[in-house]
């Protein structure tokens, strides 16, 4: 059966008619059009996840429909999570026993069987040794270029995103902050960005740093911080539902693919507490040790990204892992450095884009710490000098990673006005 017969039979079942994704009727108040928000989370070859947003009054049904087989697939789990007196849920739906497969769609019906919305999607072949990633962070949904950006993302056509921070801005210039105000910022950012309305959805893997977090420039000891590490376990579908991806304190995250480690770091659930190696702690003592376990066995070329830069001490990163906290990076260091593999650093924050020399002198090695910022927030219309640099580019931006089957790695900076800003390659 083809997929218009599929949504067809549902509606002929029930009598009910077909609603299109572009206009969702107004239910108990609810009237919006593009659809509801969905964005796809981890996936590998057999697995996928979503986080959707639903009005609390609606009750939802949710198949994956293969519309080359014909074939449908019930989820293994649905997560709902609310808070408060907000007039919305959200979802995660969890599928198993998938295939690699370039025609899946998401299909979710309301309760008498009406297809509210669908999304098409794909399955990733992690044993390949080639991949597209759009690395990203710094997302204002009040920047009025935010939807050119998001369309030079999709020109781009990525396979993968990484959201490395500031995906929501939950706090108005640090002051209107608190769980609440998150809540509703996460479905009101949500409901305006277009990644969360393609009709190609595309697997993310993110975490935070401040304004995601709950407040600009909080640290560790933000009151809230539990709260908000709940919130952001709502919205992002990142599960560990694979024996590859993995799950580790606050937000952090790895997992192994396309011949390479990629590990994701929380840079503010511990950030200026003390702890084993530093008054001003950064990462802390559990995710330390955590990290320390993910290099350990680990046989591939590595990438460690976080919030934050890691290194550097001029102005517009006075928030680095260096400049914050020198003692608790020196074992830092050493941990990357007894990893003994090839590896790369990757960060957001700072609202311009750059690849810089990582310092020799930490690691005992030569690489790089490549930064993109910002996707679409407030620009920085030049950049500051700095000697590490050696390709940089200002205004809204973001980077564009390929690793190729020849182990061949290329960043390419893309700017608005389909400007490509630079291209950087490996050979360091």
């Amino acid at each position: 059966m083809d997929r218009r017969g599929f949504l067809s039979n549902l509606a002929f079942a029930t009598g009910a008619a077909f609603v299109d994704g572009e206009t969702i009727k107004s239910i108990e108040g609810f009237s919006h059009k593009g659809g509801l928000s969905i964005l796809q989370g981890f996936t590998d070859e057999t697995t996928t996840q979503f986080t959707v947003d639903v009005p609390k009054c609606l009750d939802v049904h949710y198949h994956v429909f293969d519309s080359v087989t014909g074939k449908t697939f019930d989820p293994i789990k649905i997560e709902t999570n609310s808070y408060g007196l907000s007039l919305y849920k959200v979802q995660k739906i969890v599928f198993k026993d998938l295939y690699l497969n370039n025609g899946f769609e998401l299909i979710v019906q309301d309760d008498r069987k009406n297809v509210i919305d669908h999304r098409q999607f794909k399955t990733l072949d992690t044993s390949r040794t080639n991949i597209r990633i759009a690395i990203m962070s710094c997302m204002l949904d009040l920047n009025p270029h935010r939807n050119e950006m998001w369309k030079l993302v999709d020109a781009a056509e990525p396979e993968l995103l990484f959201m490395l921070g500031d995906n929501v801005y939950g706090d108005v210039y640090g002051k209107i902050h608190g769980p609440r105000f998150l809540w509703m910022r996460y479905l009101t950012t949500r409901r305006s960005l277009k990644l969360y309305r393609r009709k190609k959805l595309i697997p993310a893997i993110a975490i935070w740093d401040d304004h995601d977090f709950g407040k600009n420039n909080s640290s560790g000891f933000y009151k809230h911080k539990e709260k908000s590490l709940q919130i952001f376990n709502s919205f992002y579908a990142q599960l560990p539902i694979s024996p590859n991806y993995h799950r580790g304190p606050g937000v952090s995250s790895s997992f192994t693919a396309f011949g390479h480690k990629f590990i994701f770091l929380d840079s503010r659930y511990w950030r200026k507490m003390p702890n084993s190696f530093d008054k001003q702690g950064y990462l802390g003592d559990e995710q330390m040790a955590w990290l320390e376990g993910e290099l350990q066995h680990n046989q591939n070329r590595t990438w460690i990204f976080q919030g934050s830069q890691f290194f550097g001490h001029f102005k517009s990163t006075s928030g680095t892992y260096e400049s914050l906290s020198p003692n608790e990076l020196a074992h830092f260091s050493k941990i990357v450095k007894a990893h003994d593999k090839e590896t790369y650093f990757g960060s957001g924050d700072i609202h311009f884009t750059e690849v810089t020399r990582a310092p020799r002198s930490w690691l005992g090695f030569d690489t790089v710490e490549i930064t993109s910022s910002s996707l679409h927030s407030i620009p920085r219309l030049k950049l500051e000098s700095r000697p590490e640099r050696i390709v940089g580019a200002a205004k809204e931006n973001f980077v564009v990673l390929d690793i190729t089957p020849d182990g061949s790695l290329l960043a390419t900076g893309i700017g608005r006005g389909k400007k490509k800003h630079f291209e950087f390659d490996f050979s360091i």
